[in-house]
């Protein structure tokens, strides 16, 4: 009785540390980016492999510079040169696998991104002849979003006579100028057609830089160099300022320099350093007074100055809503142009009677609402905001002798808790002139001079 022979298996082999990396070489002779595969095999040891075959191939219109199939040296690599089919770019994908036991196996890393770019340089029968006609705003333009750098191209065929209507088959495309990778730093205007074979692109760009514009039309193009340079910064951001406190946005570690209306430097405000995030904020000592006017500019890092803003100080003022009113009556009070954030404090006097706290919202509002105690004393009455660093601020309304009876009406609680009620808006109020005088809203449309209250 024969027995067969027993067969061993086919050994595996370990490539998993086997790598594809693809980098760009754009030193070449005739000026042409070039990508260029690496394999690297090796075992499961970290070992080279010698003389494996590595077969390459390239999607999306490369091809591969001589043989796809290159065997391993010494060192474990296999290199091949990828280029284009194509004129001026081209992006492809490229693949690397070794057979292990009959079946390809693609390397770590593969597929792989390249660019591949050929400036200047036809692929296939010449049909246009591009050429840069002008420039304008440049060699170099501010980087600013607006300031813009303008080509003007001219298609011809080969007998010099202008192509029309080519717009839509133009195109163009922005690189680094020392990479050639494409950036979107710039942005670049679709094609208008000028008139006898001309076509203009308008780019702007918020980032200075060297750069190139490659232009195309089907088979063969030009490639154009062009900058952007740092420009000022914008003017700092500053809604508005009620001269306690002098807050706002600007560019990231932006020295801003903050004068009054005649380039004196505001005292505690002479030079603020915004933070991080491009905020700034500082307190004048004393208080800018208000329909006074401030002036910012801010210096970047590099050293350019802003245009300079100019804002008018609108000091905090208050609104009351009712002017007369008798004991067990409600009563709202405004607040305005307090520093956002601020925790104000109201007071009725000439009995004190606390309203309590509440913090100035984004706008720097602040509504005080409450109920006149039963047996308040009867005549003129002061109440005084107190912002924790915008001051002291008051206004006026005058408590009525309560209503034969003595009966309230029955619209809550007595301030006696000291509650303070925040309202959505106080519809009809009237302002009060913080000097003591009323002034109806529905009879005047000016509003009074802000003044401190008597401290």
């Amino acid at each position: 009785m024969s027995m067969a022979s027993a067969v061993a298996p086919a050994p595996t082999v370990d490539v998993s540390a086997s790598t594809l990396v693809v980098s760009e070489d754009w030193a070449r002779p005739m000026g042409g980016v070039y990508a260029v595969a690496l394999a690297t095999v090796v075992d499961g040891a970290g070992n080279p492999m010698v003389d494996v075959p590595v077969r390459f191939s390239v999607d999306g219109g490369g091809r591969i510079d001589g043989n796809s199939v290159v065997r391993t040296d010494a060192d474990g690599h296999a290199v091949v040169d990828v280029s284009g089919q194509v004129c001026i770019w081209l992006d492809v994908m490229v693949h690397a696998t070794v057979e292990v036991n009959g079946q390809p196996v693609e390397l770590a890393g593969s597929p792989a991104p390249a660019r591949i770019y050929f400036p200047g340089v036809t692929c296939g029968p010449v049909q246009t002849l591009v050429s840069l006609e002008s420039t304008s705003g440049g060699p170099q333009v501010v980087a600013d979003g607006v300031d813009s750098w303008t080509a003007v191209m001219r298609l011809t065929d080969l007998q010099n006579n202008p192509l029309t209507d080519a717009a839509s088959s133009v195109r163009a495309q922005v690189w680094y100028a020392d990479s050639f990778h494409s950036t979107t730093d710039v942005s670049v205007s679709p094609a208008v057609e000028l008139g006898g074979g001309r076509y203009s692109f308008a780019l702007t760009s918020r980032t200075a830089g060297d750069y190139v514009l490659a232009y195309t039309h089907l088979d063969t193009g030009i490639y154009v160099p062009f900058s952007f340079v740092a420009g000022p910064p914008a003017p700092p951001a500053l809604g508005s300022t009620n001269g306690a406190e002098v807050a706002g946005t600007t560019v990231p570690g932006g020295v801003v320099v903050i004068t009054d209306g005649v380039d004196v430097p505001v005292p505690g405000c002479e030079t603020v350093t915004a933070d991080q995030d491009g905020r700034f904020v500082c307190r004048p000592v004393p208080a800018l007074p208000d329909g006074s006017t401030v002036v910012l500019t801010v210096t970047d890092s590099v050293g350019n100055v802003s245009a300079p803003l100019t804002v008018t100080v609108q000091a905090p003022y208050l609104a009351v809503s009712v002017l007369e009113l008798r004991p067990g009556d409600r009563q709202a009070v405004g607040g305005h142009n307090f520093v956002p954030g601020e925790t104000v404090t109201g007071v009725v006097h000439s009995d004190p009677l606390e309203l309590g706290q509440v913090q100035a919202d984004a706008n720097g509002d602040v509504v005080f609402d409450f109920l006149v105690p039963v047996g308040f004393e009867a005549g003129d009455h002061t109440i005084t905001l107190t912002g924790s660093i915008s001051g002291q601020w008051s206004g006026a309304f005058k408590v009525l002798v309560a209503a034969s009876g003595g009966v309230l009406p029955s619209t809550g609680a007595e301030i006696g808790s000291g509650t303070v009620g925040l309202a959505v808006g106080l519809i009809g109020m009237a302002v009060i002139a913080l000097s003591g005088s009323a002034v109806l809203a529905g009879r005047s449309s000016s509003l009074p001079t802000p003044q401190r209250a008597c401290q």
